[in-house]
């Protein structure tokens, strides 16, 4: 099965760095998911209460937010998306924040950087259990 055809779950980008959002989307899409993406808390917050998303992949600071941690809107992201399965995408290596009470319905903590195949594989592996073996 062609990547273009394996996947044709939603994933919400949340990103304040707009070259991040265009390699993340162009990535993803290639692997056949529906994309959408935006780049504040505001926007995510909007966009989970109106869309149901498989897949929530967030960085955790923001240059325009009050939460300087940005575990308000990872927790706020998570609770109000229902069934979508929240990643934490970041270039913090605090790991006590990944520790964090707010970030335990956080399906995983990724560091950056990460090569966007080993992005790709934790995510489906994550979403998808069963595909856990053939990753190019």
């Amino acid at each position: 099965m062609n990547n273009a055809t394996r996947n044709s779950q939603n994933i919400l980008l949340v990103d304040d760095d707009e070259m991040m959002l265009l390699v993340l989307t162009d990535f993803f899409e290639a692997r056949g998911y529906q994309v959408d993406a935006v780049n504040s808390p505001k926007e995510a917050v909007l966009a989970v209460r109106s869309k149901e998303y498989d897949v929530v992949i967030s960085d955790l600071h923001f240059s325009t937010n009050d939460d300087p941690e940005g575990l308000g809107l990872v927790a706020e992201l998570a609770k109000a998306s229902n069934s979508a399965r929240v990643f934490v995408l970041s270039g913090d290596r605090n790991w006590e924040v990944a520790k964090d009470r707010r970030m335990k319905r956080i399906a995983a903590y990724i560091p950056k950087p990460i090569g966007l195949d080993a992005l790709a594989c934790i995510i489906e592996n994550s979403v998808n259990p069963d595909m856990s073996g053939g990753h190019e």
